[in-house]
């Protein structure tokens, strides 16, 4: 079984879960959001999420997170991470 940390890792592909609300997004890319260093700790990377369900509005279908935010959110358990694969 892999540790928390691991599972918690978003690749492209992967599928995360608002519970909240049942909406499901793809993450469909990883980009730096913000870079202002020459080192790759220091780079803010963003994701494409693409929504679907019952609810999304047309405005919502794609949006944008930031990795920091979106794994704290996996961790604080608002969001489920679904793995597209192990």
């Amino acid at each position: 079984m892999l540790n928390l940390k691991k599972r918690l890792v978003p690749e492209v592909g992967d599928l995360i879960q608002d519970p909240a609300s049942g909406e499901v997004g793809l993450l469909v890319e990883r980009y730096v959001a913000l870079d202002s260093s020459d080192t790759e700790d220091e780079i803010i990377w963003g994701w494409k999420v693409s929504w679907a369900g019952q609810k999304p509005s047309q405005s919502n279908r794609l949006d944008s997170i930031t990795e920091f935010g979106l794994i704290s959110l996996l961790e604080q358990e608002k969001f489920i991470l679904i793995k597209a694969r192990e």
